[in-house]
């Protein structure tokens, strides 16, 4: 699935996460282009837009329909004033030549946001899902959980720093924004901000 590419059936969970994340894009894209926030009903708008173009039962579709409108109203009652046209959504690095030693390198980050005075750079990760609130704590699963998302973000400044548009920039810090709140009804993002050389290496 990785290596060769072979096609296969996205699941429900997979495809509510894409129609999230390209609501939210849409988001950002507004208000990049026209200096304003798109209204929240827009987005909801745009939400159910989203899944009706993937493939789920009608169960499935009635499901996360209610699942996704409760949680983008919660998450941008929340965030959406940290929201800035600064913010690059949906940033591609498939063109940005990334090679570390022999490997070629390529990943699209959901928000890049770029300090060009302090040439520091910082990147937002949505999910969906079970909510993490550390990166050590927890059952086996959630550690193991953990540790992936902590190697994605690693991953994140290894394509920012050697890229060819933006290898001027310092990745300062990495945030996996979970988009639906926890267990307590709270919108939680996990933030990375020290990062050692060492991991970084390994």
């Amino acid at each position: 699935n990785t290596l060769l590419r072979f096609p296969s059936a996205s699941s429900p969970a997979a495809n509510y996460g894409t129609a999230i994340h390209a609501t939210l894009q849409r988001a950002h894209d507004h208000l990049r282009s026209v200096g304003s926030k798109q209204p929240e009903e827009d987005i909801l708008h745009e939400f159910e837009k989203q899944l009706s173009k993937l493939v789920f039962t009608d169960t499935e579709r009635k499901h996360y329909s209610q699942q996704g409108g409760d949680a983008l109203s919660k998450f941008l009652d929340e965030h959406y004033d940290s929201f800035s046209a600064n913010q690059i959504p949906e940033l591609d690095f498939a063109r940005q030549n990334v090679h570390i030693s022999e490997a070629h390198l390529t990943g699209k980050l959901d928000v890049v946001e770029l300090n060009k005075k302090s040439l520091m750079a910082s990147v937002v990760d949505y999910k969906t899902g079970s909510v993490l609130t550390s990166w050590d704590k927890g059952d086996k699963f959630k550690k193991i959980k953990a540790y992936k998302y902590r190697q994605q973000l690693l991953f994140y400044k290894l394509l920012i720093e050697n890229s060819r548009d933006f290898r001027k920039y310092k990745m300062e810090k990495g945030i996996l924004q979970f988009v639906e709140p926890d267990e307590n009804g709270n919108i939680v993002n996990l933030s990375l901000s020290t990062i050692d050389d060492h991991e970084l290496e390994r």
